[in-house]
């Protein structure tokens, strides 16, 4: 029986087709510092400096029920977020998060009652999605921080209310 073969690097097995942000890449990265972008207005598009552009179209107020562990009913914000990909190459939203946080910068619980609609699969370049994210709020809209992160950069888009 021949010897067993050493496994390859993951380096050497990775498809440069994926799209950018393959889980199996993200294991090979080295640790960064995160950085915010400037901040924007609600509807003012936001590139990460890697040809993604995050932005959020719109921020209206709800009414949750809790569904789940950690989750409360009760007057909640549903953000609007669009992405459009003109990296060129395609991008997988998985790796995107969004958090949000109250004017003092207490963060938001999120909520993923039928308003949540977060954003998933592959977004081909040139093309863009929405996607909905509901976070508990004291009912007020004003004054809201909300943060996009994608597992491609360091770079996050602040955008506020």
């Amino acid at each position: 029986m021949p010897a067993p073969q050493a496994p390859t690097s993951p380096a050497a097995a990775v498809d440069p087709n994926q799209p950018v942000s393959d889980p199996a890449t993200r294991a090979e990265q080295e640790p960064v510092d995160v950085s915010p972008l400037a901040p924007v207005a609600v509807a003012h598009p936001a590139d990460f400096g890697n040809g993604i552009v995050a932005s959020v179209a719109a921020v209206e107020g709800v009414d949750v029920e809790a569904t789940r562990p950690g989750e409360t009913a009760g007057p909640a914000a549903a953000v609007r977020v669009t992405v459009e990909n003109s990296s060129g190459v395609p991008v997988n939203l998985d790796g995107l998060v969004v958090n949000a946080s109250d004017e003092s910068g207490t963060p938001l619980v999120p909520n993923f009652t039928s308003h949540a609609h977060p954003l998933s699969g592959v977004l081909a370049p040139g093309q863009s999605r929405e996607g909905t994210y509901v976070f508990r709020t004291d009912g007020g809209l004003d004054g809201l921080t909300i943060d996009i992160h994608h597992d491609t950069t360091a770079n996050f888009v602040v955008i506020t209310t």
